[in-house]
């Protein structure tokens, strides 16, 4: 007779060569890998801001390394305050609530705003954390085709012949799409959802800090913030820090407070971490050049690399892939850039869907036009040693 530890660790490896047969196995990797690393382009620091002098020192002004309970108890403190009423103001809405992660900012909104009676139309590629929320929620699920607008009106459209008087919708995208780098296009879908009775919600995490005046996202960019009822981002990419962020009504945020149990349960950020934001939020509105500066090296970097034969999809932000296909290739492609001293990361399914493995690059500031020019180079050099490009 087989034990239960023995049957479930059977149950785990099983799993576990599966992925390493299908070149899907992932492991952590201690960042930098070796001294060799010359430039890391597989992280979300986008302005660079999370080792800047005065983040650091704003950091190291908390009084306390945790915040001790859950933000309901005595987990809120005038540091959580001040800065949601920061972040409120700066994303030009009436209020802001803070959560545990970017991941815990989804999950928070969706599962206290659904009910099993509401319908969800999302894109298909919104983020895991969007995902997770809508299934959690119980709510009804419609994906449409990737920045498909026809496809949703033909989802909206036939939903309506059933809907019923209570039934509540919602559309569900991302500004700026983690893995292809591309952008949603929002001044259609904002009047599309609204034309339809449905509240808009917009995950803006690879966005703020770069587009829109001051970063302020996409939405601010359009002139459109008024018609995204909830707004979703994150301090751990342009930030430089940690936390997730929901900003909409007044209302909302009390939703969030009174019905999000990743809130409700969960400790309350450690100030520093707070004031490490709130630090790198008044060096954002004071150098609105930023995001501009950061667009025009990933612009930079695109040209260098088609030079090269590469295809790099439809990114028009900060994040630039590199399509590969293959999931081996890939992996080998990362490693050989890797021993190179250049640290990027091989993203494979189910990441990205099946057939679509790619290296992708995330440019900083950190970056410069002379080390792009010459990161392409030797992309190109080590893809055609491959195979992938003549």
């Amino acid at each position: 007779m087989v034990g239960g530890k023995v049957r479930s660790e059977k149950w785990i490896l099983d799993q576990l060569e599966k992925l390493t047969a299908a070149g899907l196995e992932r492991r952590t990797e201690v960042y930098p890998p070796s001294k060799a690393t010359a430039a890391n382009f597989s992280s979300n620091d986008y302005l660079n801001l999370s080792a800047h002098p005065a983040v650091l020192q704003a950091q190291q002004q908390a009084t306390a390394a945790g915040s001790g309970a859950s933000r309901l108890v005595s987990g809120t403190t005038e540091v959580h305050q001040q800065f949601e009423q920061q972040l409120a103001e700066y994303l030009d809405k009436p209020a802001a609530v803070i959560c545990g992660a970017g991941y815990l900012a989804n999950v928070s909104i969706l599962t206290a705003w659904l009910r099993r009676s509401d319908t969800v139309f999302a894109d298909r590629l919104v983020h895991a954390s969007l995902i997770d929320g809508i299934q959690l929620s119980m709510a009804q699920h419609q994906r449409f085709r990737h920045n498909d607008l026809d496809h949703l009106e033909q989802l909206l459209t036939k939903r309506s012949a059933n809907r019923q008087p209570d039934e509540r919708w919602l559309v569900v995208v991302e500004s700026i799409y983690s893995m292809d780098g591309d952008r949603a296009p929002l001044e259609a879908i904002a009047p599309l959802a609204a034309k339809f009775d449905a509240e808009l919600l917009v995950d803006e995490a690879h966005a703020l800090g770069v587009f829109g005046p001051a970063g302020q996202g996409v939405a601010a960019e359009l002139g459109i913030t008024d018609q995204v009822g909830i707004l979703t981002g994150t301090l751990s990419k342009s930030f430089g820090s940690y936390g997730g962020i929901v900003a909409g009504s007044e209302l909302l945020r009390r939703l969030v407070v009174n019905r999000a149990r990743p809130f409700i349960y969960n400790t309350g950020l450690p100030p520093g971490v707070l004031l490490a934001a709130g630090e790198s939020l008044r060096l954002m509105k004071a150098h609105p050049e930023f995001g501009p500066q950061l667009l025009a090296l990933a612009d930079h970097f695109r040209t260098e690399l088609e030079k090269q034969g590469l295809t790099v999809g439809p990114s028009t932000s900060q994040i630039v892939p590199v399509m590969v296909g293959d999931n081996e290739l890939a992996l080998a492609l990362a490693e050989r850039l890797q021993t190179a001293g250049t640290f990027v990361k091989a993203i494979r399914p189910p990441t990205v869907p099946e057939g679509t493995a790619r290296l992708r690059f995330s440019i900083t500031l950190a970056h410069h036009e002379a080390l792009l020019t010459s990161t392409a180079e030797q992309v190109g050099h080590e893809a055609r040693q491959l195979g992938l490009i003549e």
